[in-house]
């Protein structure tokens, strides 16, 4: 039996369309400097306080806090998440994330879409979402390979998948959306 034909067809203006919509590297250098951390418990941070200094969580490396007594308090929830993460990059890829303007342009669209803020502003309150982020092979021919268990290269190009999660907003005890 013959194997099938893989037959892979790419527009030829995807790369000039991409390269017109995305940001660059350099604005989202630009914007990766003046992003400003903030205390993952109190979201405190140093544009609020100068003489703040955060201190990153030393498992991770991926949350910040202003104190002791924070990072102590915010343990119960952080802890199902905390875990040494393979690789330094995850920290950078974060940065980039949130200085690239198109990405957040989408993120926000997201939030007002699932919240119905079109209809119902609700300005008072944060709003929070779970953000997952994966590296799956480009080429669908190199995802399908690997789906069923056959060899592929040892070096294959990588894309960027995200999916995005808005977290349900729960009410109090006092009936207030939170």
């Amino acid at each position: 039996m013959s194997k099938p034909i893989q037959l892979v067809a790419v527009h030829p203006d995807n790369e000039r369309n991409f390269k017109a919509l995305a940001t660059t590297p350099k604005d989202i250098r630009a914007t990766r400097t003046a992003l400003h951390t903030a205390c993952t418990k109190c979201f405190k941070n140093g544009s609020d306080e100068p003489s703040l200094q955060l201190r990153r969580c030393g498992k991770c490396k991926t949350v910040w806090y202003c104190s002791k007594e924070c990072q102590s308090q915010h343990w119960p929830t952080h802890k199902k998440s905390c875990g040494k993460v393979d690789g330094s990059g995850i920290g950078r890829l974060i940065q980039n994330l949130f200085s690239n303007y198109l990405l957040n342009t989408h993120i926000q669209a997201c939030f007002a879409l699932h919240f119905d803020l079109l209809t119902r502003p609700q300005l008072d309150r944060p709003f929070m979402a779970r953000i997952d982020i994966g590296i799956e092979p480009a080429d669908m021919n190199e995802c399908f390979n690997i789906f069923m268990g056959e060899a592929v290269a040892a070096k294959i190009q990588g894309m960027l998948q995200g999916d995005l999660t808005p977290c349900a907003r729960k009410r109090g005890q006092d009936g207030i959306l939170r």
